[in-house]
């Protein structure tokens, strides 16, 4: 499917989303929206949508992964504006035009406005549970931040009753020791997290003439980042072919990545404190994975800190920390089975 969204009055996107139905089509099934990370496209959600279709078939009727701008088969990133035009625009998409692509595209699949082919979803999606993986995860945050300071919320606005963040990066109110200490003792840290040296390989040596400057993560970079512990000693047993890895990188523009570290700015992306709060009407459930090489080996704290910011209490129950040599960064792909927990308190 394809769906057209403007982020901005100068930046109008075609957004490309991968539909993947329930046949049986069960009475009242949940539909489900998936929004993927930094340096991924939207089939990096394709082995948990094949688990959620088979194992809840009872219950899910839809699941749709949806393409941020330029990511996936976005691969014409602005509609109506020629190639030689692209690349100064494309370099300065940021996370806050991410926000407003996704809020534009599901106000769209949910009222089955501007999707080609419109037909497979009839009446339209019911944006039930939203689930967003590491960058994609912050992108829901600052979705439901965005509705809320306009006097909405995901659950007034298309009815979510659960959000799922799967080891989403964390707002500036939330420790998360891979950007804080990006500067080492400069940033009131014993040693510099080694943030600044994976993105600066995370560059194209030259930039691009069609793109602008963007990330582009080599393939030997994406295996150390995604599927192995900052230690390099635990490599998932499940890691992508080059051709399964060609199918889920995608490229990210320059001023995103900026803003998901705060790499010039002072602070990243805020988010309030109970923007989840029980009262929103959205379940927040969380998952943490033990060996990821985006947060720190402590007992799942900085997942604990989001979780309790974003709830707005104590209330931690709805983390589920996935344990063992299969729980990497990138497990959604590799190791969907860890989620099954998660999944359920989110279906309930």
């Amino acid at each position: 499917m394809n769906v057209a969204v403007a982020s901005h009055p100068s930046k109008h996107f075609t957004i490309n989303a991968w539909l993947w139905k329930n046949h049986e089509s069960p009475p009242g099934g949940v539909d489900v929206v998936l929004i993927s990370g930094f340096g991924h496209n939207a089939l990096f959600w394709e082995p948990m949508a094949r688990r959620l279709l088979f194992n809840w078939s009872a219950s899910v009727r839809f699941v749709v992964a949806v393409d941020l701008p330029g990511h996936g088969r976005n691969r014409d990133p602005f509609s109506g504006l020629p190639e030689s035009g692209w690349a100064g625009r494309y370099s300065s998409v940021d996370l806050d035009d991410y926000r407003d692509a996704i809020i534009s595209a599901l106000d769209k699949l949910q009222n089955n406005v501007d999707v080609a082919p419109g037909d497979l979803l009839g009446a339209g999606l019911r944006v039930d549970v939203v689930g967003g993986h590491s960058m994609g995860g912050l992108v829901v945050q600052l979705v439901q931040e965005e509705l809320l300071n306009g006097g909405e919320s995901m659950h007034r606005r298309y009815g979510t009753t659960a959000a799922m963040l799967f080891a989403a990066v964390p707002p500036e109110e939330s420790p998360w020791h891979y950007s804080d200490c990006r500067y080492g003792p400069a940033s009131g840290c014993p040693a510099p997290s080694p943030v600044l040296s994976d993105f600066r390989k995370a560059f194209d040596p030259g930039i691009s003439t069609r793109y602008g400057p963007h990330g582009n993560v080599k393939d030997e970079d994406f295996y150390r980042l995604f599927f192995r512990s900052r230690d390099g000693g635990m490599e998932s047993p499940i890691i992508p072919t080059a051709e399964e890895l060609a199918c889920i990188w995608s490229r990210e523009p320059l001023q995103a990545v900026l803003d998901l570290v705060a790499l010039v700015a002072a602070e990243r992306e805020e988010v309030q404190m109970g923007a989840f709060a029980p009262s929103r009407g959205t379940r927040l459930v969380s998952v943490a994975y033990e060996y990821d090489y985006f947060f720190a080996r402590n007992g799942g704290y900085e997942e604990h800190m989001l979780h309790h910011h974003l709830r707005g209490d104590d209330d931690t129950q709805d983390v589920v920390t996935a344990l063992g040599e299969r729980a990497i960064h990138d497990a959604p792909w590799s190791a969907p089975e860890l989620a099954d927990e998660a999944w359920m308190k989110a279906l309930e």
